[in-house]
């Protein structure tokens, strides 16, 4: 009774936090979960309670996974944050894979030693990094393209480079155009 009041309360206060909380037991069971683990895994709190951790992970981490929840348990550390060590992939109950970060705290509950995981989705986090790091990309697939004529200004109008291939068909060469002002000064 004092067991479930504890899990009540626990619950409570995690309930409606958006990363998800998954507290594990001596044999890495699920004992206490959130909704946003219910939301981020795709299972229900009843699915989800007794469920073996290693099953919320992809078979190709498992073994690996399983190895780091060792040297943790054995370390002095009570707290890790596993995006530090290695990347850090979920398994939705639909299969599909999600990045994500997570810390893992080490308590004590009851004389046992209970792992308490906080865990992020950054799937869309992941989606604007990648869309930053394709912008040089998409730019100069942009400004590469003929008949464009574009430019870069400095705030002073001045051009600092312009797209090379549509020059020629103006009868100007880049030496014509970069560093020039972008319009004649008016008298």
């Amino acid at each position: 009774a004092r067991l479930r009041r504890e899990r009540a309360r626990l619950s409570a206060s995690l309930g409606a936090a958006e990363e998800a909380s998954l507290t594990v037991g001596p044999d890495r069971a699920v004992t206490l979960v959130n909704r946003g683990a219910e939301k981020i895994c795709g299972d229900t709190e009843d699915e989800l309670l007794g469920l073996p951790l290693n099953l919320l992970i992809p078979e190709r981490f498992r073994r690996n996974h399983d190895r780091q929840v060792r040297d943790f348990a054995v370390s002095g550390e009570k707290a890790r944050h596993m995006a530090q060590r290695s990347e850090v992939v979920g398994l939705r109950k639909n299969g599909a894979e999600f990045p994500a970060e997570a810390s893992i705290l080490k308590l004590e509950s009851n004389g046992q030693t209970v792992y308490a995981t906080i865990l992020r989705d950054v799937s869309e986090q992941k989606r604007r990094e990648a869309e930053i790091r394709d912008r040089p990309r998409l730019f100069r697939a942009t400004f590469d393209q003929p008949f464009q004529f574009i430019g870069l200004l400095h705030a002073d109008a001045t051009l600092l480079v312009a797209h090379q291939a549509p020059l020629p068909f103006a009868a100007l060469t880049p030496s014509d155009v970069n560093g020039s002002p972008s319009r004649r000064p008016r008298p």
